[in-house]
């Protein structure tokens, strides 16, 4: 009877999933069949596969996918490493209203909209009044350019979002660090354990499955990345900064209008997001059965 019930209260939400997530997904499979033009009428001939056989010998989705890998393999990593490191700072330093006070300062830049924060930062990036530059002045070094230059557009890209999510991921791992039994903790001590042996055989096979868990979000998020690029560089200088998502994006509404083509984009994208993931956490599960 619970199980009957529990489903019934469960139907609103699978009903909307499946008309936000599903038909869409069905829509943009049909469409990527087609040759289906935004700017030219009378455009609706059936191809089959031609736009999938099309991409791979299309060499700028060759390189949007590669600025995407890149980009989110850098990302993940960084965030999770500072949101690591910061959590374990404050692991057991905090408490009461000075408690209340860092977590709203961390959560402040996540909540903070992306459109906000790219054009923020891409003032703070501006050649000649940007605050960043400022600062690189007073040390001596000459002002950059830092989205004109090919060399360093993307990794300033990268420390945006790395900026933005790095604090919220610190909370997180700090709540699940809080909710670890400290006795485990103070054995270890007493039996003379160090830092990093405490951390390397408690605190990080405690910490996995919540590493886990926020580094496929993280990941999904990073992989997917489209308003930083799109409003800081729009995937420039050249197409440096061009990730998957803005690559569909140009070409079917911007300027390509090629609505058939942005839809192959797109189902591959999912594709490839769904296998990688499941790889990751095959491999990420696997891993951590060494420590259970």
């Amino acid at each position: 009877m619970w199980r009957r019930t529990f489903l019934l209260f469960l139907l609103p939400a699978i009903l909307i999933l499946a008309a936000l997530s599903i038909y869409p997904t069905i829509k943009a499979i049909y469409l990527s069949l087609y040759d289906i033009n935004l700017f030219k009428t009378g455009s609706n001939q059936f191809i089959g596969l031609t736009n999938y056989v099309h991409l791979i010998n299309d060499a700028r989705f060759i390189n949007a996918l590669k600025v995407s890998f890149i980009f989110w393999m850098i990302t993940v990593l960084l965030t999770l490493l500072f949101g690591l490191m910061l959590a374990l700072l404050l692991h057991g330093h905090i408490k009461g209203m000075f408690l209340n006070l860092v977590t709203t300062i961390f959560i402040m830049p996540a909540v903070m909209s992306r459109v906000a924060t790219s054009l923020i930062w891409k003032f703070m990036y501006q050649p000649s009044l940007g605050i960043i530059n400022y600062f690189i002045t007073l040390i001596g070094f000459s002002p950059l350019d830092w989205l004109a230059n090919p060399s360093t557009a993307l990794f300033s890209i990268i420390i945006v979002d790395v900026w933005q999510w790095a604090p919220l991921l610190a909370l997180l791992i700090l709540a699940a660090l809080e909710a670890f039994p400290h006795e485990i903790f103070e054995a270890a001590r007493i039996d003379g354990a160090s830092w990093w042996q405490i951390f390397k055989n408690l605190t990080f096979p405690l910490l996995t499955p919540t590493l886990l868990s926020i580094s496929l979000l993280k990941g999904v998020e990073s992989f997917r990345t489209f308003d930083l690029m799109y409003n800081m560089t729009r995937g420039g200088p050249g197409t440096t900064t061009e990730t998957v998502d803005l690559y569909a994006y140009l070409q079917g509404i911007a300027f390509g209008g090629e609505i058939s083509y942005a839809s192959a984009i797109s189902i591959v994208m999912l594709l490839v997001t769904i296998v990688l993931f499941t790889l990751i956490t095959k491999v990420y599960m696997k891993w951590y059965s060494r420590y259970e």
